[in-house]
């Protein structure tokens, strides 16, 4: 998205603003992040539409109304969970059959200030699980430091030499 932001920053400085004539609309947008609500917003403002095909983000319809979401949002896909967690059940022929699958849920995700889609996704599972009394646990880690553990992170059981390995990612 830095590339967008610069992009319609380019576009912006010019009173009044105007678009180029060979920009007809944008399609994509891949990122749910606060530098491309930004720039959903700067394209709209100049009257170029957007088309998002992956975005799930919430309320990102106000940053323009020329932006058009063509998957279900977060909202949704926080009901759509809750309403598997409540209704799977145990297959018939053994001795749970017929009994919910799921007493609770854990929400594992990570932590990262700027990703809309992460934070807002969690909000409203977490609000969805909560308002239909679904137990719940939320946990974090920190993409800057991603410590290994043993428990399915790094596909090795504990005890192993890559049980306490740490991964830092290389700064961009």
């Amino acid at each position: 998205m830095p590339t967008a932001c610069r992009f319609c920053s380019g576009w912006s400085r010019g009173s009044p603003p105007t678009t180029p004539p060979w920009v007809l609309g944008v399609v994509g947008m891949d990122r749910s992040t606060a530098e491309t609500a930004w720039a959903v917003g700067k394209l709209g403002d100049l009257g170029v539409p957007v088309v998002a095909t992956t975005l799930s983000v919430d309320g990102l319809e106000a940053a323009s109304p020329m932006f058009f979401q063509s998957v279900p949002s977060n909202w949704v896909q926080a009901r759509l969970i809750a309403d598997y967690v409540e209704g799977a059940r145990y297959p018939s022929g053994g001795l749970e059959a017929g009994q919910r699958r799921y007493d609770r849920v854990l929400v594992y995700y990570p932590k990262v200030a700027d990703d809309l889609y992460v934070n807002t996704l969690v909000c409203d599972l977490n609000a969805e699980l909560d308002r239909r009394g679904v137990p719940r646990d939320s946990r974090s880690w920190d993409v800057h430091r991603l410590v290994l553990d043993g428990r399915g992170l790094d596909g090795c059981p504990a005890g192993t030499k890559n049980d306490t390995e740490v991964w830092t990612p290389p700064d961009r």
